[in-house]
């Protein structure tokens, strides 16, 4: 599965398990988040999105897999 992102860099193919994904994205509560990375094998952090930046008081960690 893919999901839609608004990304404005280089391209870039990232691997998460989606029910743990799903998981966190249902707890944030938020029709938008935030994904903090460095690269496709560092973890990510998963914040929701309000008022037009990321809320930092609710952070969630997700471990990406390989492709």
């Amino acid at each position: 599965e893919s999901i839609e992102v608004e990304w404005n860099s280089e391209p870039l193919a990232i691997g998460m398990r989606s029910r743990g994904l799903l998981s966190v994205l249902e707890a944030l509560q938020s029709d938008q988040c935030a994904l903090r990375f460095s690269d496709a094998s560092t973890p990510v952090l998963i914040q929701p999105w309000r008022n037009g930046a990321a809320d930092v008081t609710r952070t969630y960690v997700a471990m990406p897999v390989r492709l």
